[in-house]
């Protein structure tokens, strides 16, 4: 499968009619030589030497391969030595390994200075890094036509005879375990460096290198594997459509991943294009975007892992002002002819993207025999990745990275809350909050909490909290928000984690306000539902137990009908709802109950202009597929219990599994480890009840980043103080605040959507397309006949509460029926001040009258 690189480098063609050589025969006096006292730009000292030179491969042609030996820090006599080889083919291992990823020496924004990484592998051993073929990086030849002859055989011949020369050089590293360490196309250098080690020891048994073994990280391997796999993580990330995924297996199957057919490169440049202004090798974090956003040049660049500098995605920028001054290429000795030459980070004009999918096939095709099975390592309590052991080989993930991996209760009770009192402005007041325990600000608008009975009989009376728009929310739409579970509190998530102005503090008696929250656009109500659910209740305990989709869409209906008689002003509103996760099964169904009503009675219908659902339950056999597909791609569950789950669980229910798919998704979810599966690159809460897995369901960004955001909210809830300021009713019997009564959820990733809408079969009236927010990639979109389809950027299960202003910038657009912004208007509206002109066609928001397939504008 074939990704290019998204740069493409100047490529300086050299011919120098000299060579260096050394005829120093002593080691000792070429090491001195070849040692670097200090770099320029390095303002503190380190306690490790560090070598940089040539070694001539060729005398007959003059080629010489650059070199940067980094001693362990500690004992770097007992210590193993590491050769890292850059992938491209053409990249530099200075360039990338060295100042990126896994060398000592960082390059600092400034283009001018270095800091020291402390996650460096020189920590553990001697790290060599090595400019190979000729041409890449500091190496060359004095032959021209070796530039344009390199190939994977010459360089691992001439990779082996640099070995051989440096340790001439170095012997006190003859005899040292030797290991191989490398990335993407060094998926190719690095094995093949290999065999040749392999087959120059059995013809040198008197003087072997002692090689232990290699890896390589996110390796390109073989054209098929790597096709396949790159188009299938682009589609279930949610990056392409379905229909260049499909074109792109078609024209792509047989070709070449750096060489592939015009028809199969035109269906990549599709695919880019689809994905928008994204870095491809690290798709959850920024491109570059210094010296013109849409340079292939400036995506390349970025740092992933390095902590406690600021992140900077540009560092291949820095890198190359770097190593191209003079004083620097004067420190490292590099070889100056008087031919201009300027160092590159990458001297071709290809590379390639290899995600996980496309390593498995590529193991798969192996066919190795299983030593230890799929599980999840960690580092510090957190998971790091997956890993598993197979005859001569452990594939090893790392959690998070991108190419560049250095880089309820029993609610009985015959008691009911009703209201007798006919005047709705008096009912509002007595529903109104002044002010919550533990705010310790003011706020702009109204907010009002209590109970609505939609049951007379049963007793069944369902909690609301409405918090009034911001500015002027008499001309403010009125939005629904429903959680899912089924049996998840829309107070506990939606109003305290994710689109709510009120989020709860660590301290769980507290709160603060969300400057992301949806009620600076529309007027946001918050819905307990079905009975049993937060604070909404039932006095008859049967009803507790017989819950289902009907009778909740049923009550959700009752509910609003009597609520807008305590809310007149409401009345005739714009309305709309949405939701998340089962809210896929309680939204749709809730509008279909409205469109419904309002057919038999025209006179005074509730104004339903749409709705939207996140990561939505909507099939069991295209969630499970999906959901299966996602564990597999994000490379968190084996391929035995891929395949296992696909068969145990094709006809299923997602909500009630048979035994059988019971068991297999608890062996995924034992092989995917102590992480979140509702937000799989962020960390778990890791307090005392670790395990449950009701407690893995939250987390905040926004605030300082809290994974255990549910637990306060729970602590909160429970106070008394807090109940008596919503109004909640208390009976005689002790009830206890949870924010899941249920014993289930659901996990949809964008695959199970995907494979839901593609059963509609809907016609398409705008293609697949990536839309922006300051100037970076917010998502994916497209327009189906009556429904459209937006993804969020690096969002877990509870968009909003990962992404709040991405999430905020999706409902203002949403109310607004415009379609989310493409690269062209992001920029226009940073250049006018923060206004885009609406499009001319909005009809697709005219949707009160048709049926419930077409009731809404469906926003994932």
């Amino acid at each position: 499968m074939s990704i290019r690189r998204w740069m493409f480098l100047l490529f300086v063609f050299v011919s120098i009619r000299c060579s260096v050589t050394l005829s120093i025969s002593d080691p000792i006096t070429q090491q001195k030589l070849d040692q670097v006292p200090n770099l320029p730009g390095q303002s503190f000292i380190v306690d490790f030497a560090h070598y940089a030179g040539y070694v001539t491969v060729s005398e007959e042609s003059g080629r010489a391969l650059f070199y940067w030996l980094t001693e362990a820090v500690d004992d770097p006599a007992s210590k193993p030595l590491v050769l890292w080889l850059g992938g491209g083919p053409g990249c530099s291992s200075i360039g990338y390994g060295m100042a990126e990823e896994v060398g000592p020496f960082h390059v600092n924004k400034d283009g001018k200075s270095v800091y020291l990484n402390p996650y460096s592998w020189n920590t553990v051993a001697n790290l060599l890094f090595l400019d190979s073929p000729a041409g890449v990086g500091f190496s060359y030849s004095n032959t021209t036509s070796d530039i344009l002859t390199n190939g994977d055989k010459r360089t691992a011949a001439d990779s082996l005879q640099f070995l051989l020369n440096w340790l001439e050089r170095f012997p006190q590293f003859k005899g040292r375990d030797f290991y191989i360490a490398g990335e993407s196309y060094a998926g190719h250098y690095v094995p093949q460096l290999s065999q040749a080690i392999v087959r120059y020891n059995k013809a040198n048994t008197k003087s072997p290198i002692n090689l232990k073994g290699y890896m390589v990280g996110n390796a390109l391997t073989d054209d098929y594997s790597d096709h396949m796999g790159v188009f299938q993580f682009m589609w279930s990330a949610g990056m392409i459509s379905d229909q260049t995924y499909k074109k792109s297996n078609e024209l792509c199957d047989k070709e070449s991943f750096i060489h592939p057919s015009r028809e199969c490169d035109e269906m990549i440049d599709i695919g880019y294009r689809e994905m928008g202004n994204i870095d491809p090798y690290s798709i959850f974090t920024p491109p570059c975007s210094a010296n013109g956003l849409t340079s292939r040049l400036s995506k390349r660049g970025h740092r992933v892992g390095h902590i406690g500098q600021s992140y900077d995605p540009c560092s291949q920028q820095h890198s190359t002002v770097y190593f191209n001054l003079p004083e620097v290429q004067n420190a490292l000795h590099v070889f100056h002819s008087n031919t201009s030459r300027k160092w590159e980070v990458c001297s071709g004009n290809t590379d390639a993207v290899i995600p996980v999918t496309s390593t498995r096939y590529s193991i798969n095709a192996l066919k190795l025999p299983t030593v230890s099975p799929w599980r999840a390592w960690y580092d510090d309590g957190q998971v790091g990745g997956w890993t598993q052991g197979y005859e001569g080989l452990t594939f090893v993930t790392v959690r998070g990275a991108g190419h560049e991996v250095d880089k309820g209760g029993d609610f009985g009770g015959k008691l009911s809350v009703t209201f007798s009192i006919s005047d709705p402005i008096t009912q509002q007041k007595l529903d109104q909050v002044p002010n919550l325990p533990g705010q310790s600000f003011n706020v702009d608008f109204a907010h009002y909490a209590g109970y609505v009975t939609v049951s007379e009989e049963s007793g069944r009376a369902l909690f609301y909290w409405l918090t009034e728009a911001v500015d002027d929310p008499g001309s403010k739409p009125l939005v629904l928000w429903l959680n899912g579970g089924p049996g998840c509190s829309s107070i506990g998530y939606g109003m305290a984690e994710e689109v709510g102005p009120f989020h709860v503090n660590k301290d769980g008696k507290s709160v603060y306000l969300n400057p992301y929250s949806w009620n600076t656009v529309a007027n946001l109500l918050f819905l307990d539902s079905p009975a049993g659910v937060g604070y909404s209740y039932s006095n008859t305990t049967s009803d507790i137990l017989n819950n289902g989709d009907k009778r909740t869409a049923a009550d959700s209906l009752q509910f609003l009908l009597n609520w807008f008689e305590r809310f007149p002003q409401f009345k005739g509103r714009d309305f709309y709802i949405t939701g998340e996760s089962y809210a896929g099964h309680y939204v749709p169904q809730l509008s279909q109950s409205i469109v419904r009503y309002n057919k038999q009675n025209s006179e005074s219908p509730i104004n339903l202009k749409g709705y939207m659902v996140g990561n939505a339950l909507t099939d069991d056999y295209s969630d499970h597929i999906g959901g299966f597909e996602h564990m597999w791609v994000s490379g968190m569950i084996s391929d035995q219990t891929y395949k296992k789950a696909n068969e145990l669980c094709d006809k299923e229910s997602s909500i009630h599994p048979s035994r059988e798919c019971d068991q297999i998704i608890d062996i995924a979810f034992q092989e995917m480890g102590n992480i979140d599966p509702y937000s799989i690159f962020t960390p778990p809460c890791t307090s005392k009840f670790l395990t449950n897995p009701l407690l893995r369901r939250w987390h905040r960004l926004g605030q300082s980043y809290d994974p255990c955001s549910q637990q306060h909210s729970t602590v909160y809830f429970n106070l008394p103080e807090v109940q008596n300021a919503l109004h909640v009713f208390h009976s005689n019997m002790s009830r206890k605040w949870e924010v899941c009564s249920g014993d289930t959820d659901a996990i949809i990733p964008v695959t199970s959507t995907r494979y839901s809408i593609n059963a509609l079969k809907l016609p398409t009236v705008s293609p697949w397309r990536a839309w922006y927010d300051d100037g970076q990639v917010g998502g994916w979109t497209q327009g189906y006949e009556g429904l459209t389809f937006v993804t969020v950027r690096g969002a877990g299960h509870e968009v909003p509460l990962h992404k709040p202003k991405l999430a905020l910038v999706l409902l203002k657009n949403y109310l607004a029926g415009t379609p989310m912004a493409s690269f062209e208007q992001a920029i226009d509206f940073e250049l006018n001040d923060g206004f885009i002109s609406p499009p001319l066609t909005t009809n697709f928001q005219e949707c009160a009258h048709l049926d419930f397939a077409e009731a809404g504008r469906h926003i994932h």
